[in-house]
């Protein structure tokens, strides 16, 4: 067991980890901004990376997830001696089938290509071809990072697993200020392959000096095999719930160039407040919503919930309203330098609009999936997202021929609230019941004070600033963050939330 100073620094440690590597990661897509833009080549380039990406992306959520209960409750129960035994079986399978996915990865990278964007001239395909091929094997260093990684971290070793995907970001940064004038696009990839290889390679090294590893093939533990039958059916869900992305670059023939890549710079944007918020919070919590489900304390459970979803909504509202308002003035200060030139700035700042009407749904729905996990409903969240992807295929199909990329952006916004629609339906048929009144009442108290507040700072920003865009964006973003405190302060949400329920709700 960790002490509580123990807890407290690994915290600390993994924190001020993630935040630098996010940080960097940000910093390595402002570059690629720069140097690429909003072209056929960096489309291209999004392209040959989606499989070895999506897999990568998948793999660092489902092997923390799932070997380290396995790891230390085998640990608790044989011993030191069982959980090595242990971990030398997961090793080599694990190992063995990352390594098969890599190899398929590249031996049939062109069938791939063919079947996933059909339509490719003769030279792009080429190019698509290579990089998916230079880039297969950053899936077998990707899951060999997140297998050691979360090895150190079951034995209580933080540091240099938190701190190793920094140097992953350095080294792409670094690839592509140093050979992006030779070898174009590649850069990216020969980065990419190189971060994954010195991560995985660091982390193996440490595995080796403080554990140690052989061979195993022997299948006689059963925590082993439960240990991967978990484990695929949570692998299947996070890659469905990964397809969002697989869906979108599939429609590269049908959209202007340029669409892929500022699909994917709005993304950048778009996925800071649902990783800070949804996944943070949802990550915070889920321990003590498992440990009411355990211990069959429904009513603190459901608390817990009501309160969580009141924070979410306080918090996320204000950030759909900036990105719907200004989101041309926050791409173009982010972005638009080098060869990232003013259309792009307009395809990912519509893009980034569309997006926001669904962030909501996305940071709720990281919170919803962690109360499901915690019940042990795998199989509804399987269910749900495959639905979901399903409503997304469709709706892309039917709004891309009539709002190209704006259409895609408002499929994944309609497909997500598909989904945490039935997640919510299907916590209710576990009698765990959400109050829709009380977070409709706080939804559109919060929604009118950020409307006033952005549009009052706007305003302001443009009599001080005019022109001055990155002063401009700056004080609108302030300006609207002080102007909701100073109302929600002033006015107390609670009481607002009331007397929106008395006056509008119960005189129906």
């Amino acid at each position: 067991m960790l002490s509580k100073q123990s807890i407290v620094r690994a915290s600390v440690i993994m924190s001020s980890a993630a935040l630098i590597s996010r940080m960097l990661g940000f910093i390595r897509e402002v570059i690629i901004a720069k140097f690429y833009g909003a072209t056929s080549s960096y489309d291209l380039y999004l392209i040959a990376v989606t499989f070895p990406i999506v897999l990568i992306s998948t793999l660092l959520y489902t092997i923390p997830n799932t070997f380290i209960p396995a790891y230390l409750k085998e640990k608790a129960e044989k011993g030191s001696k069982g959980a090595w035994n242990f971990l030398c079986g997961f090793f080599t399978y694990w190992v063995s089938f990352i390594f098969l996915i890599s190899f398929l990865l590249f031996l049939f990278a062109p069938k791939v290509i063919a079947l996933f964007v059909p339509d490719l001239s003769a030279g792009d395909k080429e190019l698509v071809v290579n990089i998916l091929r230079m880039t297969a094997s950053v899936v077998f260093f990707g899951g060999v990072f997140s297998l050691f990684k979360s090895v150190l971290n079951a034995n209580k070793h933080f540091l240099v697993p938190a701190y190793a995907p920094i140097v992953l970001n350095i080294i792409i940064i670094l690839s592509i200020v140093l050979f992006s004038g030779t070898i174009k696009v590649k850069a990216i990839a020969v980065g990419l392959v190189a971060g994954y290889f010195i991560q995985a390679f660091i982390v193996f090294i440490l595995v080796e000096k403080k554990i140690g590893l052989k061979i195993s093939f022997s299948l006689t533990q059963p925590a082993l095999i439960n240990a991967f039958q978990v484990l695929f059916v949570i692998l299947l869900i996070e890659i469905l719930g990964q397809l969002y992305v697989v869906v979108d670059r599939m429609f590269y023939s049908a959209l202007p160039e340029g669409s892929i890549s500022s699909i994917n710079y709005a993304n950048t944007l778009f996925q800071i407040p649902i990783a800070a918020l949804g996944i943070t919070v949802g990550s915070a919590i889920f321990p003590t919503l498992s440990e009411y489900v355990a211990d069959n304390k429904f009513d603190q459970l459901h608390l817990l919930i009501e309160k969580t979803i009141n924070i979410i909504i306080i918090i996320t509202v204000p950030i759909i309203g900036v990105f719907i308002f200004f989101s041309k003035d926050l791409v173009s200060v982010v972005f638009q330098r080098g060869a990232f030139d003013v259309n792009a700035s307009f395809m990912t700042s519509n893009i980034l609009m569309f997006l926001s009407f669904g962030l909501i749904a996305f940071v709720l729905h990281a919170i919803v999936v962690r109360i499901h996990y915690s019940l042990g409903n795998k199989i509804i969240i399987l269910v749900s997202t495959s639905i979901a992807i399903a409503v997304k295929i469709i709706s892309s199909y039917i709004l891309v021929p009539k709002f190209s990329y704006n259409g895609l952006a408002v499929a994944t916004s309609i497909s997500i609230f598909i989904n945490l629609s039935l997640l919510i339906f299907m916590l209710e048929r576990k009698k765990i019941y959400l109050n829709f009144k009380v977070h409709a009442g706080n939804l559109f108290i919060m929604s009118l004070i950020t409307v006033i507040s952005i549009l009052l700072s706007g305003y302001v920003s443009v009599l001080l600033f005019e022109e001055r865009l990155i002063f401009k964006t700056i004080s609108e973003l302030f300006l609207s963050a002080f102007l909701i405190i100073v109302f929600i302060l002033l006015f107390n949400l609670e009481d607002i939330r009331k007397y929106f329920l008395t006056r509008f709700v119960k005189n129906r």
